[in-house]
């Protein structure tokens, strides 16, 4: 067996010059994450949706069980989070305290003291404005 750290040196170090395997499958997860997001129409984001996500976005599901692709997407999911900006569309896929969809960071970044006394942290954007009203409870 050959350690990774060997195998990802550059050749002129004596290793065999491989790229960093697991930065590169992140990435390519997240143009994965990026395609459900934007609602991609091709073939495998179909099945995906119509296998998994239903109406939700990939942020609101809380079930691990799937394909191991699946599971390596649920588990960089709050990475690629942190750095996404959200179109308010419906309102029902965006998390009013999670998503960063009013300024440059979210709700429970900017206000961690309300976060932590919020009734409901999984609310959606829809759900707490109804009517131009805002409804979010507190403890």
């Amino acid at each position: 067996m050959i350690k990774w750290e060997a195998l990802s040196r550059p050749k002129e170090f004596g290793g065999l010059g491989f790229q960093d395997v697991r930065v590169m499958n992140v990435c390519l997860l997240a143009k994965w994450i990026d395609k459900l997001e934007r609602d991609d129409n091709s073939l495998c984001c179909s099945l995906l949706k119509n296998k998994y996500l239903g109406n939700k976005s990939i942020f609101q599901i809380k079930n691990r069980k799937g394909s191991q692709f699946w599971r390596s997407l649920l588990d960089i999911r709050e990475w690629y989070q942190r750095g996404r900006g959200v179109n308010i569309k419906s309102g029902l896929q965006t998390s009013l305290w999670h998503d960063c969809w009013l300024g440059k960071y979210p709700l429970n970044v900017s206000f961690p003291n309300l976060f932590r006394i919020a009734s409901h942290p999984d609310l959606e954007v829809a759900k707490a404005c109804v009517n131009g009203q805002w409804h979010i409870e507190f403890r």
